[in-house]
């Protein structure tokens, strides 16, 4: 006697395909909501904790590279009869010591460049930032970590347009730390509007200007100014390799100053090696220069020791932004320049 079973309906046997099929389209999907969403962290959507990145031998991992930061102006008021800016950022290059404004509202500071770095603070849409190599934030970037590209910034108090260059220097620092250019998808920064003056410009104006805007706003043009040189006992190392290094060197004490009695610096200058002496400490000078010199195109830095070479294309930049003399004569001396 044979036992009896049942036949199995053929709507049932559907029905049980179509709940497999389901059930693995919705693993499928949460693998890759949580791969494309690995980054919101850094635009404050998830913990002050982050994940580490998955890394082989210590390096950093990215299925996909960073979106680069946006590089164009972001606007802004620009006065009526203000020379335009003549030098504009190489494509998703944010130069160094530039002014650059959050757009992705939430993003993350943290106190090193890493997703498991310790956070700063949570920046909110339109914060302005000075991106290092820029004065009180002597870091280059970006440095790459977790498939980000990561940028040394000091936060402007709560800024969210630059003051007129008649204030003087920015000097509204109130946080130092490190954000994110963008993820693969979109920018979390983008460039500020140079602020540019009409001409002629006194070293007033140039000093109140951040090291991008003089490259942007005047090129080479050659420019003349007065001031009081010398750095009044200034010193300090600065590790790595410069190549040429009186161009490169981030430290650089030849500084003019509008009145060192109440100011030294910030603003340099930088003197050819061949056939240029160095003026004396206190001497009032009358300088002819330009930013944006040739010896810029073969700079090479690498800060640090060991030495690690930054991006070629912002060692470039910041060579471009020094001042470089021309001429200079001696005018007169300052007895009020403090003695060290």
């Amino acid at each position: 006697m044979s036992a009896y079973r049942p036949r199995r309906s053929r709507s049932a046997f559907s029905a049980v395909i179509i709940a497999l099929v389901l059930l693995a389209a919705l693993a499928v999907g949460f693998l890759l909501g949580n791969l494309l969403s690995g980054n919101d962290d850094e635009l404050g959507q998830g913990s002050a904790s982050s994940v580490a990145s998955p890394s082989v031998s210590g390096a950093p991992v990215s299925a996909a590279p960073s979106a680069p930061a946006s590089t164009a102006p972001s606007g802004g008021p620009v006065a009526s009869g203000i020379a335009s800016p003549v030098v504009t950022a190489p494509e998703g290059v944010i130069p160094p010591g530039s002014a650059v404004r959050v757009v992705a509202d939430g993003l993350r500071m943290r106190d090193a460049p890493s997703t498991d770095a310790v956070l700063v603070e949570t920046l909110p849409a339109n914060q302005l930032l000075v991106v290092g190599h820029a004065p009180q934030r002597g870091d280059f970037g970006p440095v790459s970590g977790g498939g980000l590209d990561w940028y040394p910034v000091i936060r402007l108090a709560d800024l969210t347009e630059l003051p007129p260059l008649s204030d003087g220097p920015v000097s509204t620092e109130s946080a130092f730390g490190w954000v994110a250019g963008g993820d693969a998808s979109e920018a979390y920064l983008e460039l500020v509007t140079p602020r540019c003056a009409a001409r002629p410009v006194d070293l007033a104006t140039l000093e109140a200007m951040l090291p991008w805007e003089q490259l942007a706003c005047f090129g080479d043009e050659s420019i003349t100014i007065e001031g009081t040189f010398g750095c009044g006992g200034c010193g300090g190392l600065f590790p790595g390799t410069f190549e040429p290094i009186w161009i490169a060197h981030p430290n650089n004490f030849s500084l003019l100053s509008v009145d060192a009695s109440a100011r030294i610096g910030p603003f340099s200058i930088r003197l050819v090696p061949e056939g240029m002496e160095q003026p004396d400490q206190a001497s009032i000078l009358r300088v002819t220069g330009h930013f944006d010199d040739g010896a810029a195109a073969g700079c090479s830095i690498a800060p640090g020791e060991p030495p690690v070479a930054i991006d070629p294309a912002i060692a470039v930049l910041f060579c471009r932004e020094q001042f470089v003399v021309e001429t200079f004569e001696v005018i007169g001396t300052d007895a009020g320049f403090p003695s060290g």
